[in-house]
C-alpha cells in the first residue's frame, strides 16, 4: 500500500477512535475487493498473525469487518464492507435497537422512582439532567428515524 494512503487511513482511523494498527488493518481490509486473509494482512501490515487476530476481532465488534470462511480452506478471512451507506445503516439500526430501546423501556421507570421521593438539592440536580439526557435520546430517535427513512428512499 502507498505510503501516503496508509497514512491517511490512519489519520482517520485516530480521528475516529482507532488505534495505528487498528487503522492499518482496516486501511488494507477496506482497499481488497474480496475477503483477505490474517495470513495475508499480517505480511501486508508487517504484523504478527496473533496481533493481526486481536485487532481484527476489536474491529469485528465494532462493525467494522466481518470474518468469513472459504470452502476447502481452514483459513480465517476477513472482509470489509465499501458501501458506506449500509455501514452507517447498520450502526444507525444497531443504536437504535440496543441502546436507545433500552433507555426507552428503563428510564422512565427511573424517572417515576426518583420523581415520587423527597429529594436533595444535587439529587434534584441530578434528575433534572437524567430527564435532559431521556429527552436527547428520544431527539435523537427520531434523528436516526428520519435518517434511515431518507436511505430507503435513495439508490
Amino acid at each position: 500500500m502507498d505510503q501516503s494512503l496508509i497514512e491517511l487511513v490512519q489519520t482517520i482511523g485516530s480521528l475516529s477512535g482507532l488505534d495505528p494498527l487498528s487503522s492499518m488493518i482496516f486501511g488494507v481490509v477496506y482497499l481488497e475487493p474480496d475477503a483477505i486473509s490474517l495470513e495475508d494482512v499480517a505480511k501486508k501490515t508487517g504484523y504478527s498473525l496473533a496481533s493481526i487476530s486481536n485487532k481484527v476481532r476489536f474491529l469485528e465488534n465494532l462493525g467494522h469487518l466481518k470474518r468469513t470462511h472459504k470452502p476447502g480452506t481452514k483459513k480465517v478471512f476477513v472482509y470489509a464492507e465499501k458501501d458506506f451507506r449500509k455501514i452507517l445503516k447498520e450502526q444507525l439500526v444497531k443504536a437504535q435497537e440496543v441502546k436507545i430501546r433500552l433507555i426507552k423501556e428503563k428510564m422512565p421507570h427511573i424517572l417515576i422512582k426518583y420523581k415520587n421521593k423527597k429529594l436533595t438539592e444535587d439529587e434534584k440536580k441530578r434528575l433534572d439532567i437524567l430527564e435532559d439526557y431521556y429527552k436527547q435520546m428520544l431527539g435523537f430517535d427520531g434523528l436516526i428515524q428520519d435518517m434511515l427513512e431518507k436511505m430507503e428512499d435513495k439508490p
